[in-house]
C-alpha cells in the first residue's frame, strides 16, 4: 500500500469518526420539562385550600377549609385533532365526609404547551421548553377587557418561570424539585393622602408551583380592595392557598 493510499484511508476514518460523533451530539433528546405536568388516565392529586374572605360590609374577616381531588379521567380528540384528557373535580368540606363531584375540566398538552380550560376559560400554565428565559401570556385566550369579576383582574400580565429546580415544602410533603409559574404581584397605592387613610387600595397576586413527575402542587391567589370610602377603607376581597397533600 502506498503512501498516497494510506492518507486517504486514514482520512476517511477521521471523516466517519467525526460524522458518528456529530449524529450522537444531534440526537440527544432535550430535556423540555414536561415531566412538571405528567398527563396519564387515573392519575389524581389531592389538595388542601385555604381561604380567607374579607368583608368590607361587615368588616369582617372568615376562614375557609375544604378538600378538592383532581382526577384525570379519558381522553378525547378536540376541534383541533389535538388529544386532550377530561379531569374530574370531586369536594369535599372536611375530612369527616366523603367527596362529591364539583365539575369537569380539560388538559391539553401539545409540543410546545399545556392549556387548561376550566369553567370556560383557557389557560396557557406551561410552555416548553421550560428556562429563565422570555415569557407567555397565560391568559391570552381570556377577554381581560371584561368589567365583570374575576376576568378584570387577572389581566393579560405575562407568566414567567422562576425558582426552577427549587425544593418546595408544605405543612404535609416535600417536593425536592419544583418550578414556579409567576402571574403577578402588584401593588396599587392610595391616592388619598391624609392622615385617616393610608397604605394600599389594591393588591393583587398569583403564582403556582409545579412538581417533577407530580404536577401543581401549590397555587396562591389573592385580591384585596380597600374601599376607602367607609371606615378608613375596610377591606374586600379574598386570599387562597391551595396545597397538595396526596398524589398518585
Amino acid at each position: 500500500m502506498n503512501k498516497r493510499l494510506q492518507i486517504i484511508i486514514a482520512a476517511i476514518g477521521i471523516l466517519v469518526s467525526l460524522y458518528s460523533c456529530t449524529k450522537k451530539t444531534t440526537s440527544v433528546d432535550i430535556n423540555l420539562g414536561r415531566e412538571y405536568y405528567p398527563i396519564a388516565t387515573g392519575k389524581s392529586i389531592t389538595y388542601k385550600v385555604d381561604s380567607t374572605i374579607y368583608d368590607d360590609f361587615t368588616g369582617n374577616t372568615y376562614l375557609t377549609h375544604c378538600y378538592i381531588k383532581d382526577v384525570i379521567d379519558t381522553s378525547f380528540q378536540d376541534l383541533l385533532g389535538q388529544t386532550a384528557y377530561y379531569v374530574k373535580r370531586f369536594y369535599k368540606s372536611d375530612t369527616a365526609t366523603d367527596y362529591s363531584f364539583q365539575n369537569l375540566y380539560t388538559v391539553t398538552a401539545v409540543s410546545n404547551r399545556v392549556e387548561v380550560m376550566y369553567d370556560n376559560l383557557r389557560y396557557i400554565k406551561l410552555v416548553f421548553p421550560v428556562t429563565y428565559l422570555g415569557s407567555w401570556g397565560g391568559n391570552g385566550y381570556i377577554n381581560t377587557n371584561s368589567s365583570k369579576e374575576p376576568y378584570a383582574w387577572i389581566g393579560d400580565k405575562p407568566y414567567t418561570y422562576k425558582d426552577l429546580g427549587k425544593q418546595f415544602k408544605n405543612d404535609s410533603l416535600t417536593f425536592p424539585n419544583t418550578l414556579t409559574v409567576f402571574h403577578m404581584n402588584e401593588l396599587l397605592p392610595s391616592s388619598d393622602t391624609t392622615a385617616a387613610i393610608t397604605g394600599f387600595a389594591e393588591y393583587t397576586y398569583s403564582s403556582e408551583k409545579y412538581a417533577k413527575d407530580i404536577g401543581l402542587v401549590n397555587k396562591e391567589m389573592m385580591l384585596i380592595k380597600k374601599d376607602l370610602a367607609i371606615g378608613g377603607g375596610k377591606r374586600r376581597g379574598f386570599a387562597l392557598k391551595m396545597n397538595c397533600i396526596a398524589y398518585e
